[in-house]
């Protein structure tokens, strides 16, 4: 094979070279005879002037070479066949070979080898599973690392072989690029081969709207010059896609040795991209730092492409080695001209590798040796300390007991350096063991527990390099208490009592001691609440400590030390802030040391329970209209609700010493001749403030007929007076709103303005709870909400009565200083607010004189009649345009709210 190669390269390199003398007539030409022969020369060479006899043209230089004419494979291709003629010589740039035509064989040669050509093919089970690799793109040089064809050939006959493909454009044109690859079958079977791609795409295909292409490219192969049957198809982008890199998300954490594959691996890259020029392939990616790598690669949708914008997730891969904050280049793959020196488009990210870290409850930590008063501390006193690591990475604890009350010396413990690992076997759990620094402080005092900080304490980064700057992290992760031992008295528990005591005894129910809710009690102890323990028989001297658990916000306790042997006794202080009323609680003593908790006497029985309060009941004693209303008859539900001591009373929902009314001896009194509306009248304005001088609680109804009723300025002056400075409550129904607003601008800068409602009984929606007056809207936790069904008023109707005179109106704009209670205005509740309440003071206004008014029977109001209930007290709703209302829930709970602002604001009831 090697003569053959040999002779061909002669023979046809000498008849090209023939055709091309004509070509050099710039050059010096010289003839000889009578053999006839034609030189060029340069004259660089000796025998210029001699042409060889035999040669019809002879190329001399010493300085010069032959150039034949050079192109690709794809431009050699678009010589007609008919034109192509045996000894046709070119240089094969795809190649980088000479090559000459062979009309036996009707294929180029190459004349780079000196093997047979070896005899293979595509099987057609092959071809279907020929694999075209990189992004294709009109106008976008190929790579020939990325843009590559994977075949697979049978080969029959080993030789020397070359592969090219080359690429057709729907309209069976030269689409500008091919790809390549040559070499040795050395011998027969099958092989994979990968074609290198070149050159550039000519025209490229828009895409539909359902995403295809709109057409492809056909690529045909050449097996050592002669096309095969197997083709495939491959999709031109129209433009390269192009995008701008906006920003790069961090979300979740990547831990120090975790492999980001791991579950406890939370943490996720995604970039945020814009500007898509078009459908297409996003492709994102880093370098390698501490251990990982990012990257990320998808087809964009169609509505992406239309939005011009998307989010692309990375995946992880590979396991940090160290706890980092490092800055990766995010490099994509958006179109930029390489060639004429542009770069790839990126943005930077700082990466975060957790930290270490770790928490502890302090609950199960263990004191190998019991800590003694004034005994030093050594290895025997360990600490094992269980802690759950949240982050991986190197770091120690330590614990530390600062100087205070009594303990003198600062006492430091620390672990070894520990490597924090997660480990699902044991929930991600370690234990710890931490021993006293040496020369470490001893514990000064005995009988208490000292708190110990625990810490988790790291260099970061330094742990792993010593180059490195220290990070300093310290972590906090509980308060572990520390018993030291002391001399706890011994007690015997038999025959020991207990009893509650109070200064405050109620006149009502047989001097029965109670708390008063919302009550702060002293700092050091209130001794106007306390239990009393009897009988203790003590048996060895030493210090002791009795305490109850809280209970409504209070809790009683007592410490000191027993210096005498035999019966004694001790009295208990109250400590907290009590919380609302609340049924009869009971309450166990425990006495207290370092062994523990033992009860002692019986159980203490505590009620909490607002101290006796007066309301002054203003408005029409023949009629209904407000709580002092007349009572026992058909429309007193009203009333009913708010006289009946199943409501209000010492054992009521609402626990409370007595709720007096002026006037008004019981439940079902008949108030015709109590006409209270009377003393507004400005000529009565004595008998006001006497009335006023007695109450609590001041409510303000409608008149007979539900009318509203003129209200002297002397009245309303000493009314205001008496809600600012004696924190009285107030609840001020009023159908005129020029009375309400001028009443409003006593605590307000201006008066309001007010819109007067044509349709009376309209709905008015409760607002979100306000802060401090939340018993207006229904307390979760109090037991008047409960017995009555769990009403919550939020997001609820009331209405006013429409009976008679009935007027409601609705204020334009609330002032600052009052916060809405219900509107008709969903947008804004400031605005058309039916009902409101001071943000300071115990004032709450509703736009409608009758709507305390009810009917006293087992069904539901109406529209007349909104706060209705049953003989027994129990509210019953409204139906208003197929909608319920709950302004009988609404009038229970507003005195509910000024029982407990008066109990806590009014310095009457301060005890």
């Amino acid at each position: 094979m090697k003569k053959y190669m040999n002779y061909s390269l002669l023979r046809f390199s000498w008849l090209f070279i023939i055709g091309l003398c004509l070509q050099f007539n710039s050059l010096t030409v010289a003839q000889e005879t009578p053999k006839p022969g034609t030189q060029i020369s340069d004259n660089t060479a000796p025998h210029s002037l001699e042409p060889l006899l035999y040669s019809i043209l002879d190329l001399n230089s010493s300085e010069r070479g032959f150039l034949m004419p050079r192109m690709s494979t794809v431009e050699r291709m678009r010589i007609p066949t008919e034109h192509l003629i045996a000894g046709m010589t070119i240089y094969n740039t795809s190649i980088e070979c000479i090559e000459f035509y062979n009309t036996t064989r009707k294929q180029w040669m190459s004349a780079c080898g000196d093997i047979e050509p070896a005899i293979f093919t595509i099987p057609d089970d092959k071809c279907n599973s020929i694999k075209i690799s990189g992004a294709y793109a009109e106008g976008v040089f190929l790579n020939p690392r990325q843009n590559i064809i994977t075949l697979e050939v049978s080969v029959s006959s080993a030789g020397s072989y070359q592969i090219e493909a080359v690429a057709y454009d729907d309209t069976d044109k030269l689409n500008g690029y091919t790809f390549s690859a040559n070499g040795i079958f050395p011998s027969e079977g099958n092989f994979t081969v990968i074609l290198k791609g070149n050159g550039t795409p000519k025209r490229g295909y828009p895409l539909q709207v359902n995403g295809e292409p709109t057409g492809t490219d056909k690529i045909i192969f050449l097996l050592n010059n002669k096309e095969v049957k197997c083709t495939v198809r491959n999709n031109v982008q129209t433009k390269a896609l192009m995008y701008d890199l906006v920003e790069v998300v961090q979300n979740g954490n990547f831990y120090t040795g975790v492999n980001v594959l791991d579950p406890k691996t939370t943490g996720k890259i995604q970039v945020k991209i814009n500007n898509i020029s078009q459908a297409g392939t996003v492709e994102i990616k880093t370098k390698t730092q501490n251990g990982i790598s990012f990257s990320g690669r998808r087809e964009l949708t169609a509505s992406e492409v239309s939005s011009k914008q998307a989010t692309i997730d990375l995946v992880a891969t590979g396991v940090p080695t160290r706890p980092s904050k490092l800055t990766y280049d995010f490099v994509s793959n958006s179109y930029v001209r390489l060639e004429d020196g542009e770069l790839n488009k990126s943005i930077p990210k700082i990466i975060i590798i957790a930290p270490v870290n770790a928490t502890s409850d302090c609950q199960n930590a263990t004191i190998s040796k019991e800590f003694k008063l004034g005994e030093a501390l050594t290895s025997e006193h360990s600490i094992i300390v269980p802690v759950k690591v949240t982050a991986t990475g190197k770091g120690r604890i330590i614990g530390t007991i600062a100087t205070g009350s009594g303990q003198t010396e600062l006492i430091e413990y620390t672990s070894d350096v520990k490597d924090f690992v997660f480990n699902g076997a044991t929930n991600d759990i370690m234990n710890v063991e931490m021993r006293p620094v040496e020369g470490t402080g001893k514990p000064t005092v005995g009988g208490v527990d000292l708190m110990m900080k625990l810490q988790l304490k790291s260099m970061g980064i330094k742990e792993y390099d010593s180059s490195q700057t220290d990070e300093n992290i310290l972590i906090d992760l509980c308060d572990l208490k520390v018993p030291v031992k002391s001399n706890w008295a011994e007690i015997d528990y038999t025959g020991i009592t207990t009893v509650f005591d109070s200064k405050l005894k109620s006149t009502y129910n047989f001097n029965w001691p109670f708390i008063t809710p919302r009550t702060t009690m002293a700092s050091e102890g209130d001794d106007r609440f306390t239990i009393i323990v009897s009988n203790i028989n003590v048996k060895t001297l030493g210090k002791y400590k009795f305490e109850t658990l809280e209970v409504n916000g209070v809790s009683f306790k007592i410490e000191g030390e027993f210096k005498s042997l035999g019966k004694q006794s001790v009295t208990l202080k109250a400590h907290g802030v009590s919380k609302g009323d609340m049924p009869t609680q009971s309450v166990d003593v425990n006495y207290v040391t370092d062994k523990g908790s033992n009860k002692v006497g019986r159980s203490v029985s505590i009620d909490f329970v607002y101290k006796a309060m007066t309301m002054y009941s203003i408005g029409s004693g023949g009629e209904s209209w407000h709580p002092g209303g007349r009572g026992g008859w058909s429309f007193s539900g009203g009333p009913q609700m708010i006289r009946n001591t199943t409501n209000f009373g010492w054992n009521g929902y609402v626990r409370i010493e007595n709720l007096s009314i002026i006037g008004v001896t019981s439940a079902n009194t008949n108030s015709s001749t109590t006409d209270t509306y009377k003393d507004m009248l400005e000529a009565n304005s004595q008998v006001f403030k006497n009335n006023m001088d007695d109450s609590d609680i001041v409510v303000i109804g409608a008149n007979t007929g539900n009318k509203v009723y003129p209200k002297g300025a002397t009245q309303m002056k000493d009314l205001a007076a008496s809600v600012a400075n004696k924190k009285i409550a107030l609840i001020y129904a009023e159908g005129e709103g020029s009375d309400m607003a001028s009443f409003m601008a006593k605590f307000a800068l201006t008066a309001p303005s007010t819109t007067a409602n044509s349709k009376v009984a309209e709905l008015y929606y409760v607002t979100k709870p306000v802060l401090n007056n939340e018993i207006i809207f229904g307390d979760p936790s109090s037991y008047l909400v409960m017995a009555y069904g769990n009403v919550y008023l939020s997001g609820k109707a009331i209405h006013g009565s429409d009976y008679g005179s009935g007027k409601t109106f609705t204020i334009n704009l609330l002032p600052t200083g009052f916060s809405p209670i219900a509107s008709n205005n969903s947008l804004e509740q400031r605005r058309d607010v039916f009902a409101f309440v001071h943000d300071t003071y115990g004032f709450v206004g509703v736009g409608n004189q009758g709507f305390m008014g009810g009917r006293n029977r087992s069904t539901p109001g109406d529209s007349g009649f909104p706060s209705t209930s049953d003989s027994n007290g129990k509210p019953l709703g409204t139906v208003i345009s197929k909608e319920n209302a709950y302004t009988s829930w609404f009038q229970l709970y507003l005195v509910y709210w000024a029982i407990d602002y008066n109990q806590k604001n009014n310095p009457k009831f301060k005890n």
